[in-house]
């Protein structure tokens, strides 16, 4: 059938529809052109159904008398708050005049060509992770690209953030000069001050600077938005600076833990769901970080991707001056400690996942420490944060293995799996003995902290000391050969086979089921336990002889006090007329007992640190 046919014979029908269209376009040009007040209460429908609350329009009509770009005149317009404030108005329009192109509306679509409101006043509520009254609501774009002209004047923006306890009230106006938002408020109680600058709000790429500044956080971003008012999409220049990264945190809500005074330094970029930061240069106290990252966030999760590098880290300016007091006034009760008593818990991070590249080149204390550097990667998945691999570079040897905390639900669970190689036994016992040092730990435990996860876990510690030397007077005292012992330099030297240990911990309390000190002098077979919650020592050493007719006063030795301060008792044979005729008593009665065998060190060493 071709086209004439067609038309032939379905003309009636079509003249029936092309009659009903043209009715309706001819009604709706009345409509748009007389009736605009008609068209009030659809619109009201309509804005309350697109922003999940009601909207109310108070008076609407057309102003001018031009056919195809009229001026509309909204008056009163109301968007209600979400019940969850407890009433008001987000949004009140007092006037405001729309100049909108007839055939684009024609065709659904609406493109205002200029905008004049006298009389804004605009109330940003957040309760907290949940509530904000600002979600759901469409956010700036391209609908600027069609305006040639907005004009603000007698604008009120008012902020209160209780869940970041920050709050502002700022005018705001627009011409075609520029933008404007200025105004004073709180950040934590303490004062602050903000002002936003523009370029008008028409066109595209929107230039904009916003300084903000308090007595504890400022920052400043001077950027470019692809839309006006786009923070969806925007690059900037951002700097900030804060006498606590916990304060900072309050303007930019990155998770940051309270620290000494900070400074901040980066070039940033947003592209909805994504942060992009490069080149960050942080500067803690007399620490520093450089480098990049990025947040995305999908289905409700932020995922973190980047690599950091740090020159100089001093892991107390990560705690803020109150932190530090309290670790000091932990310590002062009770006394110093070899764990630390680092937070583990995630409940902070429970939307979160990703994964950061650690390079700590130099670690800073207060005392000299072995402890140099650490390279680790950390990844965070679901509530699990596991830090593998994981390296301490020491002044001789290092440290590596993995750590994980696993903490989806109630207790954070702890496990350690590490290995000490290549260290040497004097870096902890000074000029006592030297030769060579490794160890092995592998622990897991719960708790809220290092310290407490430790003083409940469950595992094993290994620790092997290999060939090297000793003071000559301590061997022959630990193996009770006093005669000797009493005449011996206190500068002399023996050879040290080995020294093994190898503990069974159990609930925080480390067992030793090997505990051997072998020397070319003695051998010690001790035995005692370790409490990692209080680090208390409870050791028992006895020994014996090795020598040939050594004259032997047992003097047991004890190892009491903590893994910071150990005790060792009696620190030396006791210089009386008493004892010096008991090892006559001794020498006579020739009772020295066999020479004690070498042990196994090599065997006793492998079973250690495996």
């Amino acid at each position: 059938m071709d086209a004439a046919a067609f038309v032939q014979r379905h003309r009636r029908a079509l003249i029936a529809i092309v009659g009903a269209v043209a009715a309706l376009l001819f009604l709706l040009l009345l409509i748009l052109t007389y009736g605009w007040a008609h068209l009030r209460g659809p619109l009201e429908r309509h804005f309350s159904r697109e922003l999940g609350r009601p909207v109310t329009i108070g008076a609407l009509r057309r102003v001018d008398h031009s056919f195809f770009s009229p001026e509309i005149q909204i008056g009163n317009m109301h968007v209600v708050q979400p019940d969850w404030v407890g009433g008001g108005d987000m949004i009140i329009v007092r006037h405001a005049t729309v100049q909108l192109p007839l055939l684009p509306l024609l065709l659904g679509q609406v493109h205002p060509r200029s905008v004049t409101i006298d009389g804004l006043t605009v109330a940003l509520v957040r309760r907290d992770m949940v509530h904000a009254n600002w979600k759901g609501f469409p956010k700036p774009g391209q609908a600027s690209r069609w305006l040639q002209h907005v004009i603000i004047r007698n604008g009120v923006l008012t902020f209160d953030d209780r869940k970041r306890d920050h709050q502002l009230t700022a005018s705001i106006a627009a011409d075609d000069r520029g933008f404007v938002v200025a105004g004073k408020g709180k950040l934590a109680g303490h004062p602050s001050t903000i002002r936003l600058i523009g370029r008008p709000l028409v066109g595209a790429a929107w230039p904009f600077r916003l300084d903000y500044r308090s007595t504890i956080a400022s920052a400043t971003l001077v950027g470019r938005a692809d839309h006006p008012l786009d923070l969806r999409h925007f690059g900037a220049r951002a700097e900030g600076w804060t006498d606590n990264l916990k304060h900072l945190d309050l303007l930019i809500e990155a998770g940051l833990p309270g620290s000494q005074p900070a400074h901040a330094i980066a070039d940033i970029r947003r592209d909805r769901p994504a942060w992009t930061i490069k080149d960050l240069r942080l500067h803690v106290g007399r620490s520093n970080f450089e480098g990049n990252l990025t947040v995305t966030k999908v289905a409700g999760r932020s995922k973190l991707d980047g690599a950091l590098t740090s020159t100089a880290l001093d892991f107390d300016d990560l705690s803020s001056n109150e932190g530090l007091a309290r670790a000091a006034a932990k310590r002062a009760a009770t006394g110093p400690r070899l764990f630390p008593d680092t937070q583990i818990h995630l409940e902070h991070m429970q939307r979160t996942d990703g994964s950061v590249r650690f390079d700590i080149q130099r670690l800073l204390f207060k005392r000299p420490s072995v402890f140099q550097g650490i390279m680790t990667t950390l990844t965070l998945d679901h509530g699990i944060l596991t830090a593998d691999p994981f390296f301490v570079r020491m002044a001789t040897g290092g440290i590596s293995g993995f750590a994980r905390v696993r903490h989806q639900a109630g207790t954070p669970l702890l496990t350690l799996d590490l290995k000490l190689r290549n260290a040497r036994i004097e870096e902890p016992m000074g000029d006592a003995a030297s030769g060579p040092l490794a160890a092995q730990l592998r622990l897991e435990g719960s708790g809220r902290t290092i310290r407490e996860a430790l003083a409940h876990a469950d595992g094993t510690i290994g620790v092997v000391g290999g060939t090297g030397v000793i003071n000559r007077r301590a061997a022959l005292f630990l193996g009770a050969d006093a005669g000797r012992a009493m005449f011996e330099g206190k500068d002399q030297t023996t050879g040290l086979r080995c020294a093994i240990g190898h503990f069974r911990v159990k609930n925080g309390l480390a067992t030793a089921d090997t505990l051997i000190l072998d020397t070319a002098v003695s051998r010690s077979d001790g035995s005692g336990t370790i409490d990692l919650g209080t680090e208390q020592l409870a050791f028992s050493l006895p020994g014996r002889p090795k020598l040939e007719h050594a004259v032997r006063l047992d003097v047991p030795v004890r190892v009491d006090g903590t893994l910071s301060e150990p005790d060792i008792e009696p620190k030396t044979l006791p210089h009386t007329i008493g004892t010096f005729f008991k090892l006559i008593g001794n020498a006579i009665a020739g009772s020295n007992g066999t020479p004690a065998p070498d042990a196994d060190c090599t065997g006793l060493a492998v079973q250690a640190l495996h």
